[in-house]
């Protein structure tokens, strides 16, 4: 049932935010990640601009999450492993904003955003003593 799985993204939304309300960041991610899976699963069974929207800001909040579990990693290798996993949600989410865009849909500053967010990552990643943004 699309409906049940698109109530279940919101309860994971909260759930993964409650996390990191709590300093809970791994488990946050964990749940980002569920989320971002179901929500990639409700679109390809029913592909509609709603679930393209769910699954972009899934996305999104799956690269905030990787990014702040990046800033405290306790080793360069950790920290990398992060910011790639941060860029990489980062993005999935601006091909779906883009997504949207194209098809007419009023997205904000969302592609500004994520793509100062991806260029700082990258400016991390060259250059490994910055602290990031």
């Amino acid at each position: 049932n699309l409906e049940a799985q698109r109530d279940l993204g919101l309860v994971l939304n909260r759930v993964g935010r409650a996390h990191a309300g709590l300093g809970e960041l791994d488990a946050a991610a964990a749940v980002f990640q569920e989320l971002s899976d179901r929500r990639g699963e409700v679109l390809r069974a029913d592909d509609m601009v709603r679930h393209r929207r769910d699954l972009a800001v899934a996305d999104f909040n799956r690269g905030d999450i990787n990014e702040k579990l990046a800033a405290m990693a306790e080793s360069d290798r950790e920290r990398v492993a992060y910011l790639r996993l941060a860029e990489q949600g980062y993005r999935d989410s601006l091909a779906r904003f883009r997504e949207l865009e194209a098809g007419g849909l009023e997205v904000g500053g969302a592609i500004g955003q994520l793509d100062e967010l991806i260029e700082g990552i990258q400016d991390q990643l060259a250059n490994p003593d910055s602290d990031g943004p």
